[in-house]
């Protein structure tokens, strides 16, 4: 090649579009893995024999194939049309004339191109050198090499494009160009890809590094060993959202991880990760001088030595760690809490004064960790440095002058003694604290907590990891309506030191000006718990919907009044974490309900009256949503949930266990049959033949069967639909006709046409849609797969869907890898499932499209298809969905409105990942496949009436409750998705 096709080449590299980002993540391969690498993207081929041939010469045919394939070229025999000597060699024309056409590669004149001719070493050194425009640089270069190619090849060689080699003038091989093709596609990835890197960050974390900035929104990470899923807990990113760390609760078990980041790039990103159990690293002795502690007759009576040690990464495990130690100036005891050991000085012996020397001996049993120390004596530790590390709120709030209290922010904080020692919350707090510390604008931030005689308050434990020190900040109870602004705080050390100051931003925050009560969109029932919409504007005019600007709030807030606080409240949106609506818990009794709401900031006032009307009981059955006619042959299955009822406003009811079916039942009866058959059980049999049936629950149901034996033409019989109560009795409901209280009853009866059809009547036939993707377990057959059914179904012109005999129909997959089966019941439906082969996904990909064909058994012989997706995709929690539980007809848990009621008993012990038992008893859990899979993940309470509950609990931990305990919960799945936030009572929910 030529030197003056540089130009062109370096166009063409920077306009390509390398393939998958993934690609970059492969880790350290060997040539033959970076070949199998490259096939799986489409650049290389196997040689006529499909073998890799990696010892064998490359032609410039062959470079010109794979040219075409780096840089997306589009094939152009006609290009190929100047060379005369390219027979033999058909098959490379378009290639041939692609790189011609893009400057890439040129004939030796006369029309020769010279397809079977080799590529020498210098000559695709230079290619590469001009592709990434690199300097030329010949120093350092060895070995044979023609004088016009030395830059090329040092440069080639320096960039890592080229391995150095004795001769650069002899024939590249195909593993030559294997590992230079792949090298340089990593360059370029690394250039204008989204790569990313995979490590372990600590014992119980991951880590992501990609090489831009990311949408952090849109990414996700799933995360399986030895092919199971161990989605982390929490996901934090950096600032300049360019790395990602996956925590878990508990340390990584030994093994190969596998990361796989969505949404990062234009395609997954993956990457391996190795684990090794924890061990301990190394044990540190930071100071020369270990503190002294004095007597009252200032007497050296101890010294402190403090310490920490490290695990392999770096991670302070001192609390955890076991560390045996001895001096050679007395008895030693360990206090890893505050990281430190104490040596005691013998009584009387006054020869240890300061400066005088000692050694001190560290180890852990069952390692070849240990220290070895010669230290001194030093004075009585003092505070001496403070450094602030961020502003922290344990709440996740931005401080603002609106909030009611500051009790949840804490400067995090690094003091140290003179000595560099770390210093602890004790030496800190009352009278005798080591610290000055002093706020420039206490009206607006303070330091001085009144609880404790106005000196500040310092923790220890507190931040984002449960291991810093804190000094909490303080609201001034006097404030008024304040602007935004600045406080400093000062530090100053009050036996010497560095003094240090810390500037705290206060942001002024969302105040409510007007505020008005809104009447609710639909009629209020007695015991029913509503939403009330109100309107809030701030003092500029905008709107105000945070939570912590409504509620959190000692000037800005809102104050609600006119029922108690459980029955009208403030709650956080489910919806929506940081949105405030309003709910009211209407009293259990009729007639007009006054509800009040206060301003703070403004003094402006808002009332609102509702009449609350008696409880809503189903006065109407409204719809039977299902089929409503049956070809001659069919049975059509109608369920309790399929049929639909309205109260007595006209409000449609909720049709479900907990609450529709706890109370009532729905009767059917089959007048006018038309020889239709109704059975209530699970069989077709004349045991469980009736003409009146009642549904007690939502899965409850009955079966009409179009028995041929007795129908030969059309006809249409009645299905009469009305509800009662439980014992069978019929629903009252209050006479607002007469407005009094007397009640009469009222029996609604919906009567339902039911179409009995011949087969050949019907001219249209549908599919009903599979809503999810089949999932694929040929990767990880640890997840079992999941079926699909298959709705064929009739249409009349009317619209009415006729059930099928599914004798009469047949289903057939027209894709690779899925199955249909058929029920052992004649009236269970076909069902479309994966069967264990494995369907043909594309290069990176994780989903493919098929198809099923229905064969309709008519004169017609009508053809019906449908499309299914299949994904090999790994299960991950998607649905989290949390609803009443009843068993044997009372509430086990009772929700409503994001409150869960239910016993302490119900509630307490195990957190289980199955079943309808404790706090987790209530949620359900459900992949993208629309499959039920186990709860996994982390439990986060707070908000509790007793101290204790606060805290983070894991799937499998063990909690105790008791009646009258109320908190939140916030459930996160293992997968790290979307959380749940729900409130518990812990009370006799019947």
């Amino acid at each position: 090649m030529k030197k003056s096709l540089s130009a062109l080449l370096s166009v063409a590299m920077s306009v390509s579009i390398f393939a998958s980002a993934a690609f970059g993540a492969e880790g350290n391969l060997d040539t033959k893995g970076k070949y199998d690498a490259l096939v799986k993207e489409g650049i290389f081929e196997g040689m006529e024999d499909g073998q890799a041939h990696l010892d064998q010469t490359m032609t410039r045919a062959q470079l010109a194939k794979i040219l075409t394939k780096v840089f997306k070229l589009s094939e152009d025999a006609s290009s190929a049309g100047v060379y005369n000597d390219l027979t033999g060699a058909g098959w490379a024309a378009g290639y041939i004339g692609a790189v011609t056409k893009a400057g890439m590669m040129e004939g030796h004149g006369n029309g020769v191109f010279a397809p079977s001719g080799e590529v020498t070493l210098e000559q695709l050194a230079a290619v590469l050198v001009r592709a990434f425009k690199l300097q030329e640089d010949s120093s350092g270069v060895t070995g044979t090499v023609s004088p016009w190619a030395a830059g090329y090849v040092g440069a080639a060689i320096k960039a890592g494009l080229i391995q150095a080699k004795d001769d650069y003038t002899k024939p590249a091989l195909r593993s030559d160009l294997v590992e230079s093709t792949y090298t340089s596609w990593q360059r370029y990835l690394e250039q204008t890809e989204t790569t990313a890197k995979f490590d372990a960050a600590g014992a119980k974390k991951l880590r992501v590094t990609f090489s831009k900035a990311v949408d952090t929104e849109k990414v996700t990470f799933e995360v399986s060993r030895d092919g199971v899923a161990v989605n982390p807990n929490k996901v934090t990113w950096s600032d300049d959202k360019k790395t990602a760390v996956l925590e878990y609760n508990t340390n990584l078990v030994k093994g190969e991880y596998t990361i796989v980041a969505k949404g990062a790039a234009s395609k997954d990103l993956s990457g391996k990760v190795s684990i090794e159990d924890e061990r301990v690293a190394k044990i540190e002795i930071a100071s020369d001088t270990a503190p002294s502690v004095r007597d009252e007759n200032y007497q050296i009576e101890k010294v402190y030595v403090y310490y920490k040690v490290y695990n392999q990464y770096n991670e302070d495990v001192t609390k955890t760690a076991s560390v045996s130690w001895s001096s050679s100036i007395g008895p030693v005891s360990d206090d890893p809490t505050n990281s430190r050991v104490e040596i005691d000085i013998p009584q009387g012996n006054y020869y240890y004064q300061i400066g005088t020397q000692f050694t001190i001996n560290g180890w852990i049993s069952g390692t070849d960790v240990s220290i070895n120390k010669t230290m001194k004596i030093g004075d009585v530790a003092r505070a001496s440095t403070v450094e602030v590390k961020q502003l922290y709120s344990a709440d996740g709030k931005t401080l603002n002058v609106g909030l009611k209290d500051y009790s949840g922010f804490y400067l995090l904080l690094d003091v140290k003694d003179q000595y560099g020692n770390p210093v602890k919350a004790e030496k800190l707090n009352g009278p005798n604290g080591e610290l000055s510390v002093y706020s420039s604008n206490p009206a607006l931030v303070d330091v001085r907590h009144a609880n404790t005689n106005s000196y500040p308050e310092f923790f220890d434990n507190v931040g984002p990891d449960g291991n810093d020190l804190g000094l909490q900040l303080v609201k001034n109870e006097n404030m008024g309506i304040a602007q935004e602004g600045t406080a400093t705080i000062t530090f100053s050390p009050k036996y010497g030191g560095q003094v240090t100051t810390y500037d705290i931003q206060v942001k002024k925050g969302a105040i409510v000006k007007d505020f008005k009560l809104l009447p609710p969109t639909k009629t209020v029932s007695a015991g029913e718990t509503v939403t009330i919409p109100y309107s809030a504007v701030d003092y500029d005019g905008n709107p105000v919907t945070d939570y912590d600007a409504l509620v959190d709030s000692n000037i800005n807030g809102v104050q609600l009044s006119g029922l108690s606080s459980d029955a009208l409240r403030w709650e956080k949106d489910p919806a929506d974490n940081k949105k405030g609506v309003i709910k009211m818990t209407a009293p259990n009794r009729t007639g007009d309900v006054y509800l009040h709401a206060y301003a703070k900031a403004s003094g402006q006032t808002s009332q609102l009256v509702i009449n609350v009307k008696e409880a809503k009981v189903p006065a109407a059955v409204t719809t039977l949503d299902t089929k409503t006619g049956l070809a001659i042959g069919a049975i059509l299955e109608i369920k309790g949930e399929k049929i639909k009822s309205d109260d007595q406003f006209g409000h449609a009811m909720t049709n479900d266990d907990a609450s529709f079916f706890r109370n009532y039942n729905y009767k059917v009866e089959l007048t006018n049959s038309g020889g239709l058959e109704m059975y209530k059980g699970n069989v077709i049999a004349d045991t469980y033949k009736t003409t009146v049936a009642y549904l007690t629950s939502k899965d409850d149901s009955i079966k009409l069967f179009a028995d041929p034996a007795n129908i030969s033409s059309t006809s249409t019989a009645t299905l009469k639909v009305s509800v009662v109560n439980k014992d069978g009795s019929d629903v009252k409901v209050r006479n607002d006709r007469t407005n009094n209280d007397v009640n009469y009853t009222v029996r609604s009866v919906k009567e339902f046409p039911i179409r009995i059809v011949k087969l050949n009547d019907i001219k249209t036939f549908e599919i009903a849609d599979i809503s999810h993707k089949l999932y694929d377990n040929i990767e990880q057959p640890q997840f079992s797969v999941n079926s699909k059914d298959v709705d064929v179904y009739g249409k009349l012109g009317d619209g009415t869907k006729i059930a099928l005999p599914t004798d009469q129909y047949w289903v057939e997959s027209q894709m690779k890898g899925v199955k249909v089966v058929r029920g052992d019941n004649v009236w269970n439906l076909y069902k479309v499932t994966t069967d264990g082969t494995g369907a043909q996904y594309g290069i990176n990909e994780d989903t493919v499209k098929g198809t099923i064909l229905v064969r309709i058994n008519n004169d017609d012989g009508t053809l019906l298809t449908k499309e299914i997706e299949v994904s090999k995709a790994t299960p991950v929690p998607t649905v989290l969905k949390i609803e009443s539980k009843v068993a044997n007809n009372a509430y086990l848990y009772k929700y409503e409105d994001n409150l869960l009621t239910a016993s302490a008993a119900q509630l307490s012990g195990v957190i289980a990942a199955t079943g309808q038992t404790g706090l987790l008893g209530a949620v359900d859990v459900k992949d993208q496949y629309d499959v039920t899979r186990d709860r996994t993940g982390s439990v986060v309470i707070t908000q509790a009436s007793r101290a204790a509950l606060n805290g983070k609990y894991s799937v499998g931990d063990s909690i105790t409750v008791q009646t009258g305990d109320t908190f939140t919960v916030t459930y996160t799945p293992g997968s790290g998705g979307k959380a749940l936030t729900f409130r518990v009572k812990v009370e006799d929910p019947n």
